[in-house]
């Protein structure tokens, strides 16, 4: 018994240092990485040509899986000099721009949020010079502005396999702790065939939460493929696609968080393939 009540408590432990990665990474989720602000602003006309576009959101953006494209009047594209997150603010996005010509141009930008792992795409259009920018011209290079990508159904399908795992496990550790001791203690059983129902109900319980462990790590485990392959070149092959993956596991918020949460769920499966034999 002290040994069973150890093992619970660990998963406890383990459960509620889980909960608190995904209590932390549900705080951005809610929202994703918005733009606020841009320099040039949206449809302004400029006598010269700015050196830089700065786009200002409202979260830090991820800059090794972000992009810019400026295209001028004519669709053809202008490549920047760079594109870079400011050391201080990482909600600003500079991009760096050649010498530009008089005339129409087009801002299209793809960010990558730090914390949510989620993309937003959207535009802007500024004149450089004795032009007048009108509707055809903001229409020329349109796209959806300020949007989000649509959800893919196996995205959304993985997303909600994660959940109700997630929800098993923690509905076990619920029913373990809270239901299952006050409901024997009351049932009216001797001691000894009370004691032999409560091992029979925890066996039972901590074996359902072994497989919604499973099912949530096998989940997250796709949803990581997923991300991977939405931010790497799609004939790029293992060695870019490991990159990928390394650099979006250890290198952004959502990765970290992504860690946190698998290894809380980890160490739960395996105290409960631990505890279920016996």
């Amino acid at each position: 018994m002290d040994t069973n009540n150890r093992r619970v408590r660990r998963m406890l432990a383990a459960l509620f240092a889980f909960l608190w990665a995904v209590g932390g990474a549900s705080l951005t989720a809610s929202a994703h990485v918005i733009p606020l602000r841009a320099e040039p602003a949206d449809g302004a006309v400029l006598a010269s040509a700015p050196p830089a576009v700065r786009i200002w959101f409202d979260e830090a953006f991820t800059p090794d899986f972000s992009s810019v494209r400026v295209l001028d009047i004519s669709g053809a594209e202008i490549a920047p000099r760079a594109i870079q997150r400011d050391a201080t603010d990482p909600g600003l996005m500079i991009v760096t721009l050649p010498d530009l010509t008089p005339g129409v141009y087009t801002v299209l930008y793809k960010v990558l949020a730090a914390d949510d792992g989620h993309f937003t795409q959207g535009q802007l259009v500024f004149g450089v010079g004795d032009i007048v920018i009108g509707d055809k011209a903001m229409a020329a290079n349109s796209v959806v502005a300020n949007s989000e990508p649509p959800v893919a159904v196996g995205e959304a399908l993985l997303r909600w396999l994660n959940l109700i795992g997630l929800t098993g496990m923690v509905g076990g550790l619920t029913m373990l702790l809270r239901v299952v001791p006050p409901t024997l203690d009351y049932a009216g059983h001797p001691v000894e065939r009370r004691q032999k129902l409560l091992t029979y109900v925890r066996r039972r319980i901590i074996i359902w939460m072994g497989w919604s462990g499973l099912l949530a790590l096998a989940a997250a485990g796709g949803l990581l493929i997923w991300q991977v392959l939405s931010v790497a070149p799609t004939d790029g092959g293992l060695p870019q696609w490991g990159s990928a993956a390394a650099r979006l596991l250890f290198h952004t918020r959502w990765g970290m968080f992504w860690l946190a949460q698998r290894r809380g769920v980890a160490v739960d499966v395996v105290d409960c393939m631990v505890a279920s034999p016996q």
